[in-house]
């Protein structure tokens, strides 16, 4: 193989194990309950009192982050926001050893609360600017938990 292929077969494998890992388990919240927002998705359904995931490709290295832009008067807790309502779960793509510049994924951590439809909202934008880069609305059906 030639230099090219080689760095173009490296990145596929990266690539590979970085769409693996958006699916697997994230700090013992199931794979089933990661639902991710990088392509618009209209709604989701959870269970009250159980965890589930929303994430979120991003490069923060940019100066762009994803930021939850509503709270939802308590019917649904992000238990991982940060004081600018990021959040504190964001885990850097693998890459190759002194690479800088390189994306990840933010995981926003809700816990569902009491039953109904729940609107989420989250931007894509640099703080400093008035204007949003990105949007991804998300409505949250919280229905009772059947065991």
């Amino acid at each position: 193989m030639d230099s090219k292929s080689k760095f173009i077969f490296k990145y596929i494998c990266i690539f590979l194990i970085l769409t693996a890992s958006v699916k697997s388990d994230f700090k013992g919240i199931h794979k089933e309950r990661i639902f991710s927002i990088d392509k618009p998705i209209a709604e989701i359904t959870a269970h009250q009192n159980e965890e589930f995931i929303v994430s979120v490709h991003g490069n923060p290295t940019t100066g762009y982050g994803w930021y939850l832009d509503n709270s939802n008067n308590g019917s649904l807790q992000c238990t991982n926001l940060d004081k600018y309502n990021s959040c504190t779960d964001y885990v850097v793509n693998p890459h190759p050893e002194r690479m800088v510049g390189v994306g990840g994924v933010y995981y926003f951590i809700f816990k569902g609360g009491e039953k109904g439809d729940f609107e989420l909202k989250f931007v894509n934008k640099r703080p400093w600017e008035k204007t949003n880069y990105k949007e991804r609305t998300l409505t949250v059906h919280i229905e009772w938990f059947y065991l």
